[in-house]
């Protein structure tokens, strides 16, 4: 049977299936919540209220929150942008980042996606915009998110690879760095994000991971449970950047959504795209299974802004 066939017939059970799934599936943690009421650690929020102004310019500058904790998104807006003038610039601490224009908000109006780093260090950071010879900068209080750990059970080799895994491991590190840094000058996400998979959370972004017993890097995207074979979806607009198969993910897609906007979906068990291929929201991407260094079946969701790891959650909340 063809991936599309199975994407066909697994939409036709989706009904059933959906229930069959709370009491079958399994995941890398034991604690689960419903995707519609996630764990995210950043709340929703709207651009602020409060703006900061340059004199004499006409340009404002305002950002989706004045508090956030480390890994979450931030929505940065300006307006007052003189016609034919190019695009602002962003600055937050060593990272640039671009504008988008909104022509929604009428043509001066610009917007950008700024992730926070995973582990930044707390206190009021600033978030400077730059335009022909204006500046702005905007206060940033950054908070610490405490985000909990888990000790998972996985194949030995995947915790401590051998001397041939490590050589293929840098390979493909490298090859997933240079999609991270690519940087596409469209923005192709309209709206919030919506979920790949309408399933519970089983694994929260940001927790302290442990492979059995032996502490490694935090977890830097979301699991949401998924039996082998469960459809996958676009959550929004976007070009396939990457396929392929590697030694801690599996198979995986990366997606471009445009202007530093990246998404990753791991673990999978068929991929039903390729690379190049636009996509719309909602197009099949796969399926989900359990390949790379997994403790069960599950869709393990990740989300790139100018190639920080940050909370994909805060894509369906603060992403417009």
């Amino acid at each position: 049977m063809t991936v599309r066939q199975r994407l066909k017939r697994s939409e036709m059970r989706a009904v059933f299936c959906g229930a069959v799934l709370a009491l079958t599936a399994w995941s890398c943690t034991t604690a689960e919540k419903p995707a519609a009421t996630g764990d995210a650690v950043s709340e929703p929020r709207k651009v602020a209220a409060m703006e900061i102004r340059a004199e004499g310019t006409g340009l404002t500058l305002a950002l989706s929150a004045q508090e956030v904790v480390d890994g979450a998104v931030v929505l940065v807006a300006v307006d007052g942008v003189p016609p034919g003038g190019g695009s602002p610039r962003g600055q937050f601490g060593e990272v640039e980042f671009p504008f988008y224009p909104v022509p929604a908000r009428g043509p001066r109006a610009f917007e950008a996606v700024l992730g926070i780093p995973p582990g930044h260090a707390t206190g009021v950071a600033q978030v400077i915009v730059r335009h022909g010879g204006a500046e702005l900068t905007a206060p940033l209080l950054i908070k610490d998110a405490q985000y909990p750990a888990e000790n998972l059970k996985v194949d030995p080799r995947k915790v401590n690879p051998r001397k041939k895994d490590m050589i293929r491991i840098v390979r493909e590190q490298k090859i997933v760095r240079e999609v991270y840094e690519a940087v596409l000058a469209e923005k192709l996400w309209d709206g919030p994000f919506d979920y790949p998979v309408k399933s519970a959370i089983t694994s929260i972004y940001g927790t302290r991971r442990l492979f059995n017993g032996e502490p490694r890097s935090f977890h830097a995207g979301l699991d949401l449970r998924a039996m082998v074979g469960t459809p996958v979806y676009a959550p929004a607009g976007g070009v396939v950047a990457f396929v392929g198969d590697l030694f801690f993910t599996g198979r995986t897609i990366i997606m471009d959504h445009g202007y530093g906007v990246k998404t990753v979906y791991a673990h999978m068990d068929k991929i039903a795209v390729k690379k190049g291929q636009r996509l719309a929201r909602g197009h099949a991407i796969g399926l989900s299974g359990a390949t790379g260094r997994v403790s069960g079946p599950h869709l393990h969701w990740m989300a790139i802004v100018h190639k920080t790891k940050v909370n994909p959650m805060d894509f369906i909340k603060v992403l417009r």
